[in-house]
């Protein structure tokens, strides 16, 4: 599979070139006959000015550079990326030998959905728990009425205190869901590739027995880390708001906290998205080698510092994996939606569903099996990259004596 994608990646910008190059009038000169051939598949569709001709001549030479590019990288790579595809062949053996894995990620799912409605209620309650204050008041011997305007929500700063203590709960908590699960998977997956047999429920006792701690700080370093992005992209919005009320002849002091505001946005994603890859490594290495979170960040950072080449190559052909399991379960959703939602039973005259496929045509069923099933899809293949990504750690400690050496 991982090989037939990489042909097809190749096949695609060769193909890319080769149709631009047609169209920029290229082949009938330099391919010979089947250039000529090729050329005059495509003459009918070809553009008769001279700068679109341009275009699609640079956009030839630059799909030419790439598949150059993608085919030297694949080349010098091809031993890292069969390490790649060995790792990802052992990721699928290891949920294959524990189907609790697949299913694991059901009982977070449910956890947050639960907690998301708790929240929404106890917000409900801080939100309505304001004074009630008239937009404006009439004064009339001294007794001030409020007016025909409206009133409006005020909370003291005790309140204004609880609701960003109850949003940086919610962040906290989520954070440390996703911790502990990501440790569970660790646990199960380092249990099966350094063969101790353990299976998923052992890994969640692990888990839950001995890396409570680490999940509960990695979580809050990663909710804060959150709460800052979002109180940043905030400011940023805030500012663009007044300097467009302003107009475009003042504000030039907005305009500058504006850009500043958008540039620590954006280097606070960046180090967000080192953050959850340092502390995805951290977990594995926490379990294994009964480490902190902290001494795990420094080791798991350590390790994938030193097999950069062999990182990148997983994290590549994993993602592919993921990508292909992703469409494959949207693809056989709707496919399922369509043959089932066009049986007489549901679809004829007397069906239940009959108004609504007489309306949407079948579409709109069929649109949301695909949504189903793309849901689903990204639920269940986020545990094969997880440990794709566990197993790529186990790998180099186990080579470097971390793992007593006695993995698979």
């Amino acid at each position: 599979l991982v090989w037939t994608l990489v042909a097809a990646l190749h096949l695609g910008l060769g193909l890319a070139a080769l149709g631009c190059a047609a169209k920029a009038g290229l082949l009938g000169a330099a391919g010979g006959e089947v250039g000529g051939r090729l050329e005059g598949i495509v003459a009918a569709n070809a553009p008769d000015v001279r700068a679109e001709r341009q275009t699609f001549e640079g956009a030839a030479y630059a799909f030419a550079a790439l598949f150059a590019v993608v085919a030297l990288i694949t080349v010098a790579l091809r031993k890292r990326v069969a390490l790649a595809i060995a790792l990802s062949k052992a990721a699928a053996v290891c949920v294959a030998s524990s189907p609790a894995m697949a299913l694991f990620p059901v009982i977070p799912l449910a956890f947050n959905v639960a907690l998301l409605v708790y929240w929404a209620a106890v917000a409900a309650l801080l939100y309505t728990a304001g004074t009630i204050v008239p937009d404006a008041e009439e004064c009339v011997d001294g007794a001030c009425v409020g007016t025909l305007e409206g009133y409006h929500l005020e909370w003291d700063a005790e309140l204004q205190g609880a609701m960003g203590f109850h949003f940086f709960g919610l962040l906290w908590t989520l954070e440390f869901g996703a911790a502990v699960t990501r440790l569970a998977l660790a646990a199960a997956t380092a249990g099966w590739y350094f063969g101790s047999g353990e299976g998923m429920a052992a890994g969640a006792w692990v888990a839950a027995r001995y890396h409570l701690g680490t999940a509960a700080l990695g979580g809050f370093l990663s909710a804060a880390l959150k709460a800052v992005i979002l109180v940043v992209e905030a400011v940023s919005a805030r500012t663009k708001g007044l300097l467009g009320s302003r107009g475009s002849g003042e504000g030039g002091g907005n305009q500058g906290a504006r850009y500043v505001a958008m540039c620590v946005g954006c280097c606070l994603r960046c180090v967000k998205g080192l953050a959850e890859y340092a502390s995805k490594n951290a977990y594995v290495v926490a379990v294994v080698e009964n480490r902190g979170f902290c001494e795990g960040v420094g080791r798991g950072g350590a390790l994938i510092l030193g097999n950069a080449l062999r990182a990148a190559a997983v994290g590549v052909v994993s993602k592919g994996v993921v990508l292909v399991g992703r469409l494959a379960a949207c693809v056989f959703a709707a496919a399922l939606g369509a043959f089932v939602s066009g049986a007489k039973r549901y679809s004829g005259p007397a069906g239940p569903n009959a108004q609504l496929y007489v309306e949407s045509g079948g579409a709109l069923v069929v649109a949301l099996c695909a949504l189903s099933g793309l849901f689903v899809g990204t639920l269940f293949m986020a545990v094969f990259e997880m440990v794709c990504d566990g197993m790529l750690v186990c790998v180099c400690l186990d080579e470097e004596g971390g793992g007593g050496g006695k993995g698979r």
